[in-house]
């Protein structure tokens, strides 16, 4: 997927009629093992998909990017996993950015957004990561 080699981690009923999407925060731990107990839990009734975001956790960094790459890059990361159907999309932090893009992109995908202490639109992006552009927040090793 372009420069994206991220660690995936898909697990449950692919019979499900919907994927639980993990995005995590931001931070020096970043990662998708935010994620560890929630994943295993929802695993027992829905198909649950959580990733590192390049240069998180056991993800390789990648080159900047913002939300056009980010939404390319995951909409064929989905393909590959084989979460097509529809979504319900959890962000926790920074996470709830690309959890809004996605929910405003693919309002017909997207069933529900979770957002768990989640970074507000209102606060915005300078005041809550320093960047001036989403290609420039410092996810995982890049801090």
């Amino acid at each position: 997927m372009g420069d994206w080699d991220v660690a995936v981690e898909c697990a449950g009923p692919t019979s499900a009629n919907v994927t639980v999407w993990l995005e995590h925060g931001i931070g020096t731990h970043a990662s998708s093992s935010t994620w560890d107990h929630v994943f295993v839990q929802t695993a027992e009734f829905a198909q649950v998909c959580r990733y590192d975001r390049p240069g998180a956790g056991m993800s390789a960094q990648s080159a900047s990017y913002g939300p056009n790459i980010y939404l390319s890059r995951v909409n064929a990361l989905m393909r590959v996993v084989g979460a097509q159907k529809q979504l319900i999309v959890v962000g926790h932090s920074f996470g709830g950015y690309p959890t809004r893009i996605l929910a405003q992109t693919w309002p017909e995908r997207v069933r529900e957004v979770i957002l768990v202490d989640s970074i507000s639109e209102v606060l915005g992006l300078r005041a809550a990561t320093n960047a001036a552009h989403w290609a420039d927040v410092p996810v995982g090793r890049n801090r």
